[in-house]
């Protein structure tokens, strides 16, 4: 369903929670969260998503119905959302990150998409 939407609301985005958030923002998705981590903060930074500390309700659908009312801001969101996900989390990053914690290298096979 991330593929067919244009916004995904993340109740809360605590480092548990990190992986559905790269999801959606690999898929072009514009990413409105309730942060609790730093991690998720710097992923939406840029203007790749809509980092919000509260969790109040009104505070919340506020910031949703601006971004219903603004879907044009929410595609260029999600263009750089889904940018920064190809460059920095695709499998060659894996790779580098995977050899540099580890010091051996690794035979993870590149996909035609994971190419640069």
């Amino acid at each position: 369903l991330l593929g067919i939407s244009d916004i995904f609301l993340s109740p809360r985005a605590s480092e548990i929670d990190l992986m559905t958030v790269l999801k959606a923002m690999a898929t072009g998705c514009a990413v409105i969260a309730l942060v609790e981590s730093k991690s998720v903060a710097k992923l939406l930074a840029e203007g790749r998503g809509i980092a919000t500390p509260s969790i109040n309700a009104k505070a919340v659908s506020t910031v949703l119905i601006q971004a219903i009312n603004h879907l044009a801001l929410c595609r260029q969101m999600g263009c750089l959302a889904r940018e920064y996900v190809v460059r920095h989390h695709s499998i060659r990053a894996l790779k580098r990150c995977l050899l540099r914690a580890t010091h051996c290298s690794v035979n993870i096979a590149d996909t035609p998409s994971s190419r640069a």
